[in-house]
C-alpha cells in the first residue's frame, strides 16, 4: 500500500486506472483493489452505513455460471417479491459483464495483451 493517500495508492493499468482501497476511505469506487476478501467486505460496510443502505455481497465472481432461477430465488427471499426470469436473467447478465467486462471490451484489448507477451517472450506468438 500506499502513504494512504489516493493519488499515491492510484495505478493507471493501459486505460483503465485502478485505485488500491484503505481505511480512511468511504467511498467505493469501479476498478478499487482489495488486498483480501476481509478488506473487500470491510469496505462495503463501511460505505453501506455511510450512505445508510444495506448491501451484500454475493459470490457471482466464483460462480458466473449461477442459474436464472437462483437469482430469482434470492430475490424472493430477500425482497419479497416475484421478479420474471427475463428480468433475473439480464440482471445476471449485468452483473457478469461488471465483474468480468462484456465480450466486446475483452475483444479489444486482447491484440494488446497478445503484442504485450510478444514483446516480452519473443517466439512465443
Amino acid at each position: 500500500m500506499g502513504s494512504g493517500s489516493p493519488i499515491d495508492d492510484l495505478v493507471e493499468f493501459g486505460t483503465i486506472r485502478l485505485l488500491n482501497w484503505n481505511y480512511s476511505m468511504t467511498d467505493i469506487e469501479l476498478g478499487m483493489r482489495f488486498v483480501d476478501k476481509v478488506q473487500a467486505v470491510s469496505a462495503v460496510r463501511k460505505y453501506s452505513v455511510s450512505v445508510g443502505r444495506e448491501y451484500r455481497v454475493l459470490k457471482i465472481a466464483n460462480d458466473p455460471e449461477i442459474p436464472v432461477s437462483n437469482i430469482i430465488q434470492e430475490v424472493q427471499i430477500l425482497f419479497q417479491t416475484g421478479c420474471t426470469y427475463k428480468w433475473a436473467w439480464y440482471a445476471r447478465k449485468f452483473v457478469i459483464e461488471r465483474v468480468f467486462g462484456s465480450w466486446d471490451t475483452t475483444f479489444s484489448i486482447l491484440p494488446k495483451y497478445l503484442q504485450a507477451v510478444h514483446d516480452i517472450n519473443p517466439g512465443t506468438i
